[in-house]
């Protein structure tokens, strides 16, 4: 995950989103993934697959 985050960073990419069942939530939130998504929708409806019965998490990126 470091790896990916890292990679994003070098491309300009300050944000990462996923939608997490309820398995998956601790793990995402372990990597520093929050169900407050500070993006706004606009910028990604459309672009996301949502999914019943999963929780939409974020993560902001910090260039270094």
């Amino acid at each position: 995950m470091n790896h990916l985050k890292d990679y994003q960073v070098q491309c300009g990419n300050y944000h990462l989103l996923t939608f997490a069942d309820e398995f998956a939530i601790g793990y995402f939130s372990k990597q520093g993934f929050s169900a407050n998504v500070e993006m706004p929708k606009k910028l990604y409806h459309g672009y996301i697959k949502e999914y019943e019965g999963a929780t939409l998490m974020g993560c902001q990126l910090h260039p270094q």
